[in-house]
């Protein structure tokens, strides 16, 4: 039986690098279907912050989106499609952000520099399971930064506690779970067991 999109997006937000990498191996046209909310699979794959992940996902994807682009700091894509489409500028991902919001989020300040000097708004708050503005998601790249180069083990904390929050973001948003739940599941969440467990194996995107 065919694995299905839910597949995919199931051993991407498992971390299962080897499953993805099987599954795509067999189906490669997996990569470019879309979640529930409209969010690629290699952008999933860059929210998790794992080098091996998102290779297994790239390597099948031939054109990245204005998205994606964004993320990855690839400006001739990136200057490609805002020339191609304008108002591409300031849209939005399917999870709420534009594409100043997810440059300014992993850190790509050419592209950061690129969008600014073509007129993106940079007030804008994002929809999604982060409600701030791209200086908010600047913010958070700094301090990824700061903690990989002197804390690595408290890097993998922080990035254990972003994919927590955004997963807790999207369960609320879809009505899986309540506010008190979330709460009640954040503050039990095991962060140092999982920083043990993953601090040896991944491979960080600092």
């Amino acid at each position: 039986m065919a694995s299905t999109s839910d597949d995919l997006f199931a051993l991407i937000e498992a971390d299962d690098v080897d499953g993805v990498r099987a599954l795509l191996a067999e189906q490669p046209w997996l990569a470019a279907e879309r979640d529930d909310e409209g969010v690629s699979p290699l952008l999933r794959a860059r929210y998790r912050m794992d080098r091996g992940l998102i290779e297994a996902v790239r390597q099948h994807v031939e054109r990245l989106n204005v998205f994606e682009a964004a993320a990855f700091g690839d400006l001739d894509r990136l200057s490609e499609l805002l020339g191609e489409d304008p108002e591409l500028l300031d849209a939005r991902s399917g999870d709420g952000f534009t594409p100043l919001h997810l440059a300014a989020f992993f850190g790509q300040t050419d592209t950061v520099r690129l969008l600014l000097a073509r007129g993106a708004v940079s007030d804008v708050a994002g929809t999604g399971w982060m409600t701030g503005t791209p200086l908010h998601a600047a913010a958070f790249d700094a301090a990824r930064r700061v903690l990989a180069d002197t804390a690595p083990d408290a890097l993998v904390r922080y990035d254990a506690y972003l994919s927590e929050l955004r997963q807790f973001s999207e369960h609320l948003k879809a009505g899986l779970m309540d506010g008190a739940g979330t709460l009640e599941r954040m503050f039990s969440y095991d962060f140092e067991q999982l920083a043990a467990a993953k601090f040896e194996s991944r491979v960080m995107i600092t």
